[in-house]
């Protein structure tokens, strides 16, 4: 399963099971698309399933980290 499958059945799934509202669903796929673009030239690869469950807090920290950078607030990393 690829990074991006993964997240349309995540997004799915928040949507029908956990009835989120469509603004919750479209700023987690948005927050998604930019985790998943970023992995991509952390890790070198497009995002599998595989590659997703082997990752470490490091990785989510420059994940973080690089939201700062750019610029973004608190609220939003």
């Amino acid at each position: 399963m690829t990074g991006a499958e993964a997240r349309a059945r995540f997004l799915d799934w928040l949507a029908r099971e956990k009835r989120a509202s469509a603004n919750t669903v479209e700023a987690y796929g948005r927050d998604l698309r930019d985790f998943l673009l970023f992995l991509s030239g952390h890790i070198g690869e497009e995002p599998n399933a595989a590659s997703l469950a082997g990752l470490r807090a490091a990785d989510l920290r420059a994940f973080l980290a690089r939201r700062a950078a750019d610029g973004a607030g608190v609220a939003t990393r």
